[in-house]
């Protein structure tokens, strides 16, 4: 299979208060071996996303609105924007992923297909993320332990950024106009926007929590945001 892992960096994962503990126990403690497996871990995850969630058809509404959502550059792209696997132009899974929640098992499982470059998604690696994603995704190791009810902050701190830390976030984050527009046209422009966004907004995280039966938060960025 021709496939290529997109790894985090070291900086990125030393931001996150994982567990150590954890990471030890689980022999996970080599950063290499670490990065490999979440970033399988992502891929498995955005396929089962993909696979129950037409998430590519609210892509589309972004790009058919003719409301001039311009494209992100790669170079302003954040980590996880850039290491989504979703291949879409202005969603991605915000979500850190804290693998050292798995069981050993599953980390031992994980870690032998990428050893041997086994990288085809199957019953039993939907299996793991069925039973595992909600755990992972929880950003709940809070001053030395798991907590319950904690919440997490997706950049700066602002309200519209502190979400549940059992949220399974995704990001819309879109470019500049594709045309330059007049300051009263940039001004309706962007209160269009606004509305449109809202209102999608709305609609992804109703519609996504009941399919997936988790709680479902969307965070907004443009140009100049996260």
């Amino acid at each position: 299979m021709d496939f290529s892992l997109k790894l985090l960096t070291k900086s990125e994962v030393k931001k996150h208060k994982i567990n150590n503990k954890y990471i030890i126990d689980n022999d996970i403690n080599n950063f290499d071996k670490y990065l490999k497996i979440q970033s399988f871990y992502r891929k498995i995850l955005e396929d089962y996303i993909l696979e129950n969630i037409d998430i590519a058809n609210y892509d589309e509404k972004i790009s058919n609105s003719n409301l001039e959502f311009g494209l992100i550059d790669n170079k302003m792209m954040n980590l996880y924007h850039r290491t989504s696997y979703m291949n879409l132009k202005y969603i991605y899974l915000r979500n850190y992923l804290f693998i050292e929640k798995m069981s050993k098992d599953d980390i031992d499982y994980l870690y032998n297909k990428i050893l041997k470059k086994d990288y085809i998604i199957g019953d039993k690696e939907l299996d793991i993320i069925k039973r595992t994603y909600k755990n992972v995704i929880n950003d709940n190791y809070k001053h030395g332990e798991y907590k319950k009810n904690t919440t997490t902050c997706y950049g700066n701190v602002t309200p519209d950024n502190i979400l549940p830390s059992d949220s399974l976030v995704f990001c819309i984050h879109y470019g500049k106009n594709n045309k330059k527009l007049d300051k009263v046209g940039f001004l309706e422009n962007y209160k269009q926007k606004n509305e449109f966004l809202n209102n999608l907004k709305n609609e992804m995280e109703d519609k996504i929590s009941k399919k997936l039966d988790v709680d479902v938060k969307i965070l907004i960025r443009d140009y100049v945001g996260e």
